[in-house]
């Protein structure tokens, strides 16, 4: 965290008063939830202070974690994420797959080869 906020304020003095353009995405499989510390050292720091742009409505992992006695228990969530600066504006954003087409059994499936979503989006510049 301490280098993203280096580089933005290195970024910031080079471009002076133009400093308004400048925009921050991370982006990354975090394997944590919204709301959760490393997510929100993002989304509340004052300097880069970030949004995500799928909320917690929606899902990009959806898997059934073994348990006891041969049992499994569904997860469905967001735990990757497309973090950006305020100044951008999301255009249009992929978004997953409807219940039905995932099937009850979640995802690893012939369909769907892994369990997280694909995620992505188009931005524009805000100003």
């Amino acid at each position: 965290m301490s280098v993203l906020e280096k580089k933005k304020a290195q970024y910031e003095k080079m471009l002076g008063e133009n400093k308004k353009n400048l925009s921050v995405i991370v982006c990354g499989d975090f394997n944590d939830v919204p709301g959760s510390s490393p997510v929100e050292q993002f989304t509340l720091n004052k300097d880069l202070l970030l949004q995500s742009v799928f909320d917690e409505e929606k899902y990009t992992v959806y898997h059934y974690f073994p348990f006891l006695f041969g049992l499994a228990i569904p997860y469905k969530g967001v735990v990757d994420f497309i973090m950006h600066s305020s100044n951008l504006k999301v255009s249009k954003k992929l978004e997953g797959p409807t219940n039905e087409a995932v099937g009850k059994d979640g995802l690893l499936s012939d369909h769907y080869p892994s369990d997280h979503m694909s995620i992505f989006c188009d931005f524009y510049l805000d100003q």
